[in-house]
């Protein structure tokens, strides 16, 4: 290695398999499936970085969802129980 070359080391079909497979099940499954193949192919640097890639990009999308849905519920729900109050009739 004293020449500057580094190892470089040849991806298998499955280590791609499986680091395809993280971002794709997580439109369906969230988190629980890109954590299920973390722990199922813990030793490969590759589909470990893919997973945590995915776990961060469904944890984004989940804090951006609260973000923009849970101002609007609360107004709503502000909104509502305010019509619901009875109040004295002024005559």
């Amino acid at each position: 290695m004293s020449d500057g070359t580094q190892f470089v080391a040849e991806l298998t079909a499955d280590e791609k398999a499986y680091a395809g497979l993280a971002h794709a099940l997580l439109m369906s499954t969230w988190w629980a499936a890109p954590l299920i193949i973390y722990f199922v192919k813990k030793g490969s640097r590759f589909v470990r970085f893919h997973v945590m890639q995915a776990l961060l990009l469904a944890d984004y999308f989940q804090r951006s969802v609260f973000r923009a849905v849970l101002p609007g519920s609360f107004a709503r729900a502000v909104g509502d129980a305010d019509r619901r109050i009875v109040r004295p009739r002024q005559d």
